[in-house]
């Protein structure tokens, strides 16, 4: 039996918020490395490039939040690629690295 198109963009619409929350579930496991990256050698950079997306990942969802963090990724990777380095080569792993690193922005500003 084919899905009607309604059917569809709604089970589009749950995947969309099963992987975002499971990205905040994978950000949360790189919490501990995103306070690192920000207490070494990299920090400066890290905050610099973190602090120029924060606002707008903290104020998108959805895909259009995946497509921010992966402009960050690529923002990190060209100006400090080694903190990327202990972060496995993967497009959902660097987005959620991306997300801790925001996330331990944001708390550090309050």
């Amino acid at each position: 039996m084919e899905k009607t198109p309604e059917a569809k963009i709604i089970h589009a619409q749950d995947h969309d918020r099963q992987d975002l929350n499971s990205l905040e579930a994978a950000a949360k496991g790189y919490a501990r490395q995103a306070r690192e990256v920000f207490l070494g050698k990299d920090g400066v950079a890290a905050h610099d490039e973190v602090a120029r997306f924060s606002q707008k990942i903290a104020s998108s969802t959805g895909p259009e939040q995946y497509d921010v963090l992966q402009s960050l990724v690529r923002a990190l990777n060209l100006r400090k690629p080694s903190i990327l380095s202990e972060v496995p080569d993967d497009e959902y792993d660097r987005a959620a690295f991306a997300l801790a690193l925001v996330q331990t922005h944001e708390t550090s500003l309050h």
